[in-house]
């Protein structure tokens, strides 16, 4: 058990995370430390998140398009400050495994958008599990941030017609 702990505490430790990543999870750190946040599992709100991209299929609306989109994407943002604050991931196993199940979730919540608006974004999605298969395997973090970047593309595109 101790070979699997020293194991697993490098793996979380050795994740390196783009500089840009680091900025924007900065920015989200300085607004979520001032904000007050519930105490649910940071899993939950994974699954919320999930649940909410699931529900993007099946709106037609631009208008619902972005609060789905915007709400998947504070979601998002949110488990992982839950996690830091609550310490839900007090151990290296514990964080290598919210690590896995966030990046997973992400990549399915991506499919489910992707699937909704399948050219230009499917591409892009097949691009970033691949990205995400890289970063387990080579420790790095890097991965692109398709549904900001979608809810800034539904955003201008609605208020520009």
């Amino acid at each position: 058990a101790r070979a699997f702990v020293s194991s697993a505490d490098r793996m979380a430790n050795d994740i390196k995370k783009l500089k840009s990543s680091e900025f924007i999870r900065k920015i989200g750190d300085s607004i979520f430390s001032k904000v007050p946040i519930p105490r649910i599992h940071p899993d939950v709100v994974s699954a919320i998140s999930l649940g909410l991209s699931v529900a993007f299929l099946f709106s037609a609306n631009a208008v619902y398009q972005i609060v789905i989109l915007f709400l998947v994407v504070l979601a998002d943002m949110l488990d992982g400050n839950i996690a830091k604050r609550y310490r839900y991931r007090a151990t290296p196993e514990d964080e290598h495994r919210g690590w896995m199940i966030d990046v997973t979730i992400d990549r399915l919540s991506e499919g489910f958008i992707a699937l909704a608006m399948f050219m230009p974004l499917f591409p892009i999605f097949i691009l970033n599990t691949a990205l995400t298969i890289v970063s387990t395997k080579k420790k790095i973090h890097v991965i692109l941030p398709v549904r900001q970047v979608l809810l800034v593309y539904l955003i201008l595109k609605t208020v520009l017609q």
